[in-house]
């Protein structure tokens, strides 16, 4: 479903930045915050000149990308190189439920796990509009009050997922 939204905001949003990140909970590359910012900036690079100035300017003024926490990264993401595009700018974060919600972030004195951090910041940002994809297990309504919500049961959108597959399987060329 999230890779369907994703093709329909970069055709029909086609001078914007689309950044997307698929979490999973079997690798643990594609579980932790910090790798959600740092995809997303990248991405964000990779559509944007001036994001990708941006990024470079960081990167060789010893910004501390690895250890620096998340609500320090989020920050320099939206002061650095987002504030940078004029562009409008889209995030798609699929699988929040498959996160990593065990670390804590240690500056904080309520000691919130990371991923609330990052979502409440990313949530903040006024340039960017997300879209949250999450099994029923998720606990978005309690991190971001007031966020809109729509739970789609399979049966209403089984037969599109079908649909789409299907088109990308026959499109594509066997091995």
């Amino acid at each position: 479903m999230s890779a369907y939204f994703i093709d329909l905001l970069k055709t029909r949003y086609s001078n914007s930045i689309v950044a997307y990140f698929f979490c999973r909970s079997t690798q643990a590359e594609l579980q932790q915050a910090r790798d959600i910012v740092r995809t997303l900036a990248f991405q964000c690079g990779e559509t944007d000149i001036a994001v990708r100035k941006e990024r470079y300017r960081l990167r060789h003024k010893d910004f501390p990308a690895g250890a620096a926490k998340i609500d320090y990264l989020t920050e320099s993401l939206r002061r650095g190189p987002l504030s940078k595009s004029e562009k409008e700018i889209f995030f798609v974060l699929d699988g929040i439920d498959e996160a990593n919600w065990e670390i804590k972030n240690s500056l904080d004195t309520r000691k919130r796990p990371e991923m609330e951090m990052l979502l409440r910041c990313l949530y903040e940002l006024p340039s960017v509009r997300m879209l949250l994809v999450s099994g029923p297990d998720s606990r978005l309504e309690e991190i971001i009050e007031g966020i809109p919500t729509k739970i789609t049961p399979m049966s209403q959108n089984k037969h599109d997922i079908k649909k789409y597959i299907q088109h990308f399987v026959g499109k594509s060329t066997p091995m």
